[in-house]
């Protein structure tokens, strides 16, 4: 990604954690992001768009912490329920306006292709009977992070599960 978007992402970020999604200007995202209000809409037209770009960057930073520690399916899983649960933006959200977040855990137009990416991760981590209790979990952490303890535990039930689903799978079909 470009600097100049990864600056707007970041912008968005800060701009979403300290005013929230309804309070948030184009302007406030311009000077969050140090970049004049132009440059801005070279990127991004509309809070939305910039909305949409921070997820799109959030997804990816999930995904990959999904995909870079496949051996371990349990760490992997920690990594993304931490990275959920203690959010700044997401804890932000859900303390002053809950709806915001409604709209990242409803299916939709808006939200569909990022909630297929992360699934589809899922899916490679923890396997296709799992991916749907994997997915829930990750989406419960956006409303109620719970403890780490709590995170850890639930991510070691899960990879538990993966497990024991793959086993009864048996060896994949040639």
């Amino acid at each position: 990604m470009g600097r100049t978007r990864s600056a707007v992402a970041a912008g968005t970020a800060r701009c979403l954690e300290q005013r929230g999604a309804h309070k948030t200007t184009m302007i406030d995202i311009a000077a969050a992001a140090g970049i004049a209000k132009g440059t801005l809409y070279n990127h991004v037209r509309t809070r939305n768009e910039a909305y949409r770009l921070l997820a799109e960057v959030e997804v990816g930073a999930l995904v990959e912490l999904l995909t870079t520690d496949a051996d371990d399916v349990m760490s992997a899983l920690q990594a993304a329920g931490e990275r959920v649960a203690t959010h700044p933006v997401v804890r932000a959200l859900a303390a002053a306006e809950p709806p915001a977040l409604a709209v990242i855990c409803l299916p939709g137009p808006q939200t569909d292709a990022f909630r297929a990416t992360v699934q589809d991760a899922l899916r490679q981590l923890v396997g296709p009977m799992v991916v749907g209790v994997a997915f829930r979990w990750l989406l419960s952490l956006l409303v109620d992070a719970g403890t780490t303890g709590e995170r850890n535990r639930d991510a070691e039930l899960l990879a538990a599960l993966a497990g024991q689903a793959a086993s009864m799978a048996g060896p994949p079909l040639s």
